[in-house]
């Protein structure tokens, strides 16, 4: 589920960066399948917690529903960049190359703490769990810088309202996507 959401995350970026709506169907097709694998994950979790489990393991599949969410949510996030896609499509839309580069660099970051909260998950691996702050913290940073810069090529007419919408949707949903992935991280750097 988790490489199924980060596989997703790229295809709905690259469906925005390169205007495909083929790519666009495929994100949509593979976030129903991250859908259906929450919900039977889930189901799966809620059946072990009616066994007979000790505090240790009680509290791992606690963080296990955590992770199943956050992953979940990385998916739906994924979606929402599809349907941004699907809008700038739409609307004939174009960006500047500052913003598309801009766009990029923090997509970058965005895919590292993705990849790494993963691996952490994956590996139970603490030392990595506890670096994914500093990634996440530069991804927080970025938010506010390009929120800035666009706002400056707003004010001096390199970009307009509606491309401006979307630019700030968008760069919102990877800061909530690192977010995420923090979240995940954790789980493991707790337990």
């Amino acid at each position: 589920m988790a490489e199924k959401a980060k596989e997703n995350l790229k295809v709905a970026m690259n469906s925005f960066l390169q205007g495909d709506e083929e790519l666009i169907k495929l994100a949509y097709s593979t976030e129903g399948i991250i859908n259906l694998l929450e919900h039977d994950i889930t189901r799966y979790l809620v059946k072990l917690s009616n066994s007979d489990l000790g505090d240790e393991q009680r509290a791992e599949l606690a963080a296990y529903f955590h992770v199943v969410n956050d992953i979940e949510r990385i998916g739906d996030h994924a979606e929402n960049i599809a349907d941004l896609a699907s809008e700038r499509i739409a609307k004939g839309l174009t960006f500047s190359p500052e913003a598309l580069n801009e766009i990029k660099g923090m997509f970058d970051y965005t895919v590292s703490a993705v990849e790494m909260s993963i691996d952490c998950f994956k590996n139970y691996n603490k030392e990595k769990a506890a670096g994914i702050r500093g990634i996440e913290d530069r991804i927080d940073s970025l938010e506010k810088e390009l929120r800035a810069s666009h706002i400056k090529r707003l004010s001096t007419g390199v970009c307009n309202a509606v491309v401006g919408t979307i630019f700030l949707d968008l760069i919102s949903n990877l800061e909530r996507i690192g977010d995420h992935s923090v979240n995940i991280a954790e789980m493991i750097y707790e337990n």
